[in-house]
């Protein structure tokens, strides 16, 4: 739960402490959603190796049968018939999982983007709302009378 407003009830600050505080916030938050990202490209990295092992074990599996299938007599042609069949089965599946990780990194891109926009729109509605709701001052300004000029803070 990333926190990406800092807001503090009843307590009136300074236009530039609170854009320090802001600064601060979102620097944090960006942390953590730098951390959360690196964990993601790492799952998905994850899932791109095993699918790419997985049809590449396969391919090598079928390579191996067609070199062993005149010597292996022992089976039953019903057997190797249905082993055959559940290896194109699972080599099939393989590629159709191989082709899907196109949609699979887009698919997490997606629901990434849209985590992080459904924060940013939480941050914002809180803040809108407190501005309305709130029945003190959430800034105040400084003005120092000089001889000759008037300094406001801030400007």
């Amino acid at each position: 739960n990333t926190k990406m407003l800092e807001l503090h009830e009843n307590r009136i600050v300074e236009l530039n402490a609170f854009l320090d505080e802001q600064r601060d916030a979102r620097n944090d938050s960006k942390k953590d959603f730098d951390t959360t990202i690196e964990q993601i490209i790492n799952e998905i990295d994850l899932v791109n190796q095993t699918v790419i092992e997985s049809n590449e074990r396969h391919e090598l599996e079928e390579l191996e049968f067609a070199k062993m299938g005149m010597k292996n007599k022992k089976k039953s042609m019903v057997d190797e018939r249905k082993e055959a069949e559940e290896r194109k089965r699972m080599k099939r599946l393989a590629e159709e999982h191989q082709g899907m990780l196109g949609y699979y990194i887009r698919l997490i891109d997606y629901t990434t983007i849209e985590t992080l926009v459904n924060t940013l729109d939480k941050s914002v509605s809180k803040f809108y709302s407190e501005m309305i709701t709130r029945k003190t001052r959430l800034f105040f300004t400084t003005v120092k009378y000089g001889k000759d000029s008037m300094q406001f803070n801030p400007d």
